[in-house]
């Protein structure tokens, strides 16, 4: 999702749908308490919890 910087096209690249993508990253925030991402309408940004997954 970071090499895309949206879930649309990060949607679009894994063939599946908005919605799908939104609720995956959804439900592995919540397993791990904790935002891994800020979404605006223009991008994605790595919180902090975020860039330690990542790593």
């Amino acid at each position: 999702m970071l090499k895309q910087r949206s879930l649309a096209a990060t949607a679009r690249e894994l063939g599946v749908s908005n919605p799908f993508v939104s609720k995956r990253l959804s439900s592995l925030e919540n397993s791990l308490n904790a935002r891994l991402l800020h979404c605006t309408t223009r991008r994605l940004v790595a919180t902090k919890h975020g860039d330690i997954v990542h790593a």
